[in-house]
């Protein structure tokens, strides 16, 4: 074989696999055909607190936080305080928690009353199959409505996560709520 030969037949095999490389590329880094939920906070999250003004007492409830699964979808999530949950509060009948999800175009879902004592978390549902990428659902907010009920009345507290849009930028606006009572 002459030297030209053997170089053009080495260019011939480079050139092959070279093409082979390239359409191999494209397959390795295609997205996955399924996405497995990494649900994370987003922003800052609204507190929740009931203040005993005969005891001059604080205590924390809980929270409600925005979350994103990095597969498109967005939930609220309101968890209820291990301590609150587990302990007596003098004066305090029960506490039930309201939790909705909303987006800026007029999107909403919710859950209702669930009460401190039925389960530790309470979760709005993710936009029921929406996905967060769609321009018109791109901007969400997570709030909560805590319902106390005591042994002279009932009163409300509504506290709000951070405002954050997923096309990068978290727009803040995250409000605590406290309510105040007698026992």
């Amino acid at each position: 074989m002459s030297r030209f030969a053997t170089i053009r037949h080495a260019l011939t095999a480079t050139a092959l696999a070279a093409s082979t490389l390239t359409v191999a590329t494209p397959a390795a880094t295609a997205a996955p055909a399924t996405c497995s939920p990494n649900w994370k906070q987003q922003g800052a999250a609204g507190n929740v607190y009931l203040h005993d003004d005969t005891t001059n007492t604080t205590t924390y409830v809980g929270q409600v936080a925005e979350e994103y699964d990095y597969c498109g979808h967005v939930r609220s999530h309101f968890q209820w305080s291990y301590w609150f949950r587990t302990q007596a509060h003098r004066g305090v009948t029960g506490a039930w928690d309201s939790t909705f999800l909303a987006s800026k175009s007029g999107y909403n879902d919710q859950t209702w009353n669930v009460g401190s004592l039925d389960a530790a978390d309470v979760y709005a549902p993710s936009a029921s199959g929406r996905s967060i990428w769609d321009d018109s659902f791109i901007t969400w907010t997570s709030s909560t409505e805590v319902r106390f009920t005591f042994w002279n009345g009932t009163s409300y507290c509504d506290a709000r996560s951070d405002t954050h849009d997923y096309h990068g930028t978290n727009l803040g606006g995250a409000r605590p709520c406290t309510v105040s009572y007698s026992s």
